[in-house]
């Protein structure tokens, strides 16, 4: 089936058109805070943080600006400044460079090899790279963490420095710890049933690492993992899979803790924390969209604020195996209100039959945008298309404010 015929399915109202951002195949490319629509060209020691990092396959770390008025990547293949050439590329480890905030600033940590070692599972470990106020860059190996991979972590400036969590080589197991203190180190399970190596992220606000793992009914559950104590607290109970979760404070619901996740991979769900007046909380499900037949399944769901409102987008495959990049796909979006919370086709019906994948968001100047990598397939040859990227139709910000609870 055609991209036109399936834009023509269960769609909402906006559809905008394809604008191409760069011709370079940037792989797991990501944000700093200034995604969040608020440009601070002071912030990071001058440096800024309307800027994307990404490790290229020579096993280089850039980091690049965005245009905060046009939504362009400076420059447009994301080669601005070298950082570190001995990082993983994403492929290896199906992950690239995160960026985290604390009070030491915006940081990108990164799974790197160790100098003077030949690049292996043995000689990968955890790092980060932190501006050191002279135009360049401070990169330091974390200590004990050779064997660990694909770090992220918590971007809460009030934080003293920032807790982080990744996996093992195998990608098997996942751990947390604070950023310079290996003794915090603790594994990340849920219920004793297993890890929770994948689907996990940070709380902000709550101190918290949200995670999807196999719980005592056989199905996949959300989890509240405190990395300070090592418990994790499960907080669905359902007879279906939950995966993907992403939980924020949502001003749509007077600041309460709202969470979106993928159900049984062809649904997207809400959930809003509400208080039981004797210090505990129940998860209630107050939204579930399914997708439409043509695009059923559901992969890469994230968020973002804009204007008092929250918005969930996502890729609406056609295929089940979310790295079938030769299936054509369409991205859509929803708000978390019953007034909002229709889907809404972001790519327009007379788009190319294309694959779209990883999609972020950066609120511009002229609103919110959703990048992505795109791919054609010609029945034999796989070819990338390089980054673009579609206008939400939300337009630009009411008031920009610095967000209390910033992500």
């Amino acid at each position: 089936m055609s991209v036109m015929a399936l834009a023509c399915v269960g769609a909402g109202a906006h559809a905008g058109s394809e604008v191409q951002v760069s011709t370079t195949n940037i792989i797991d490319y990501e944000f700093d805070w200034g995604r969040d629509g608020v440009d601070c060209p002071s912030c990071n020691q001058g440096a800024g943080n309307s800027r994307l990092a990404y490790v290229d396959n020579n096993k280089q770390l850039w980091v690049a600006a965005v245009d905060p008025a046009t939504g362009n990547f400076l420059p447009a293949n994301g080669m601005g400044q070298l950082v570190d050439s001995r990082a993983a590329p994403a492929p290896i480890y199906l992950n690239g460079p995160e960026w985290v905030r604390s009070a030491l600033g915006s940081q990108i940590v990164f799974t790197r090899y160790q100098p003077g070692m030949i690049p292996s599972n043995q000689s990968a470990g955890l790092a980060t790279a932190t501006d050191n106020g002279s135009g360049g860059w401070s990169v330091a190996m974390l200590g004990s963490s050779l064997g660990k991979v694909n770090p992220m972590g918590s971007t809460d400036p009030t934080d003293a420095q920032p807790t982080i969590h990744y996996q093992n080589t195998s990608t098997s197991y996942a751990f947390s710890r604070v950023e310079n203190i290996p003794s915090s180190e603790l594994p990340i399970t849920v219920s004793g049933q297993g890890d929770a190596s994948s689907f996990r992220r940070s709380v902000d606000g709550m101190d918290k690492i949200v995670v999807s793992g196999k719980a005592g009914n056989g199905y996949y559950q959300i989890f509240l993992y405190d990395p300070a104590t090592g418990v994790s607290e499960q907080i669905t109970h359902e007879k279906n899979n939950l995966k993907g979760a992403a939980m924020w404070r949502a001003p749509d619901y007077n600041g309460d803790y709202v969470m979106a996740a993928v159900q049984n991979g062809v649904s997207i769900v809400i959930y809003r924390r509400t208080a039981n007046g004797d210090g505990s909380f129940t998860w209630n499900k107050i939204i579930k969209r399914q997708l439409p037949s043509a695009t059923p399944y559901v992969w890469s769901p994230e968020f973002f604020i804009h204007n008092g409102n929250s918005y969930v987008f996502f890729q609406m495959n056609t295929s089940p195996n979310w790295n079938d990049y030769t299936k054509p796909n369409l991205l859509a979006m929803i708000g978390i209100l019953d007034s909002n919370s229709k889907i809404q086709k972001l790519v327009a019906s007379g788009a190319k039959s294309r694959a779209r994948t990883d999609p972020e968001y950066f609120i511009t100047a002229q609103g919110p945008f959703i990048y992505y990598n795109r791919y054609s397939y010609d029945g034999s040859t796989l070819k990338s298309e390089g980054i673009w990227r579609v206008d939400t139709g939300l337009g630009p910000a009411v008031a920009p404010t610095l967000n209390p609870h910033p992500r």
